[in-house]
């Protein structure tokens, strides 16, 4: 079996071996988590895409006797199957095919390879209590024989360059540690700290890293990685900006793709989301009845004007009919805003306008996540909230 050994203590005690390493980590599938929006199309160009799908013609639709022949849809369908534009198989299909018999794997390649790191069992120890409570215990971790002197430590799945990186900070090879590391590589190192209990160990490493970091500025992957990140290392600002972000972007439940991201948290945020939607909702539909009903203070012709804007806009989001219910998939603050914002820049002359309309919905209707959402969506039951992967009671 393949091994790669890592002597970060050429005398040390303990054996930390890695099996299955490099596994795929925080997969993001992006339908699941961001939901198609329910706006529908115009009506308009479903029109004219109808149009041109049953009826069009080409340079082979005149016969010999200059009479034109229209296809249907119903021809079309029965075209023989050829070597068409949209038939081709996909490239990545295509090499799949083409694969020579000499490609295949081999058995040497499906062979599992471990990762090997010879450590010391008092650096583990002082720096996290999972090894203290591992290999101090009466665990068969801690126990050792003539025939195995050492410590044995199996784990697997893990990233073999995050791992490596922890173990080093861990040891003190300090003089292998990046100065900067991609969110990825944060994240994987967030993953291990949290498992291994080991925030003290890498307080300073981790307050470098994150000050040499991009945020990122819309919502994504790379916006659920961070929330992880701020979480571990206790950043609050970090977390308050990502969670507001996120809150604004969210169309569903936030995705924790296996991250230290509680499950209670995202179930907070989701249900503050869609109490947030259900108000704002319920504020334009209420709108849109005061203008139908011709309660302006203005004239009939300032009614019209402003209802055909907002109906239009409440249309064009697809939040007018049907009306959305929870859970409002695909549905999110910052859509909502977009709808409010461009109703606002309507251009009258008269008297009525749309601000003025608009202003207890803004008042009423917060659009952010405010301090008292972001504890409570961090809160964990009985006075207590998470902190640094630990649990501080109030």
């Amino acid at each position: 079996m393949p091994q790669t050994m890592h002597e970060l203590d050429p005398h040390g005690d303990t054996l930390l071996i890695l099996t299955k390493a490099n596994a795929p980590f925080a997969v993001w599938d992006e339908e699941e988590a961001i939901p198609h929006s329910p706006r529908p199309k115009p009506t308009r160009r479903a029109g004219a895409a109808e149009f041109f799908n049953f009826w069009y013609w080409d340079s082979n639709s005149w016969n010999r006797d200059n009479t034109m022949t229209v296809k249907t849809e119903e021809t079309v369908r029965e075209k023989p199957p050829g070597r068409t534009f949209a038939g081709r198989l996909p490239a990545r299909k295509a090499r799949k095919r083409c694969r020579s018999p000499s490609a295949s794997p081999t058995q040497d390649d499906t062979e599992e390879e471990e990762i090997h790191m010879k450590l010391s069992s008092n650096h583990l120890v002082a720096a996290s209590p999972y090894f203290k409570f591992l290999l101090r215990g009466q665990w068969k971790e801690g126990q050792t024989s003539s025939e195995f002197p050492h410590y044995t430590i199996r784990t697997a799945h893990w990233d073999e360059e995050a791992l490596l990186l922890l173990m080093r900070i861990v040891h003190g090879k300090t003089r292998d540690v990046p100065v900067a590391l991609d969110i990825e590589m944060l994240a994987k190192m967030a993953t291990l700290v949290d498992y291994y209990h080991c925030h003290e160990a890498l307080w300073l490493a981790s307050k470098m890293w994150i000050s040499r970091l991009e945020l990122p500025k819309k919502y994504g992957r790379d916006l659920v990685l961070m929330l992880a990140v701020a979480l571990v290392f206790s950043h609050e600002e970090i977390f308050q900006r990502m969670g507001a972000l996120a809150f604004r972007e969210l169309r569903g439940p936030l995705p924790t793709l296996d991250l230290p991201i509680p499950e209670h948290m995202a179930r907070i945020l989701d249900q503050k989301r869609e109490d947030r939607i259900r108000k704002i909702l319920a504020s334009l539909h209420n709108l849109l009845a005061y203008l139908r009903d011709g309660r302006t203070v203005c004239s009939y012709r300032c009614a019209t004007m402003l209802l055909g804007s907002l109906t239009i806009q409440m249309n064009l989001a697809g939040i007018l009919h049907p009306r959305p219910v929870a859970p409002f998939r695909g549905l999110s603050l910052s859509s909502l805003l977009n709808t409010v914002e461009q109703f606002g820049r309507v251009r009258m002359n008269w008297c009525c306008k749309p601000n003025k309309l608009l202003d207890p919905i803004r008042s009423q209707n917060g659009w952010d996540m405010d301090r008292k959402d972001l504890e409570a969506a961090l809160r964990l039951g009985d006075g207590e909230v998470l902190v640094v992967g630990q649990r501080k009671v109030e």
